[in-house]
């Protein structure tokens, strides 16, 4: 019998950020909407017109998803998964600074 080898997983910062700012994303979104703004995206509308429950866990399944697809692809892949999940951070930051300027105009 062989010996198996385990490999110590560590979570990057990447991810960290990125789930960082879907957090953020979450929760400001949750207070936008308790202060009457509507949600622009159609999907997360309709989740949010059936309740917070929906809502929440919709956000998190499209974040969910998206973090397996990419933890799999570094174990292919490792600087490319890490890469993209910077650039995946960093998009997503951009699109929430902008919606929070929007809003506070």
């Amino acid at each position: 019998m062989e010996a198996r080898t385990v490999q110590r997983q560590t979570v990057r910062l990447s991810t960290i950020v990125l789930v960082t700012v879907a957090l953020f994303d979450l929760v400001s979104t949750l207070m936008w909407l308790n202060m009457g703004h509507g949600e622009g995206n159609p999907i997360f509308a309709y989740l949010a017109s059936v309740g917070t429950g929906p809502f929440v866990l919709g956000k998190l399944l499209f974040l969910v998803v998206p973090l397996l697809a990419i933890e799999y692809a570094r174990t292919k892949r490792p600087v490319t998964a890490e890469v993209g999940t910077w650039v995946a951070a960093v998009a997503y930051a951009g699109l929430w600074g902008s919606h929070v300027i929007r809003l506070a105009a």
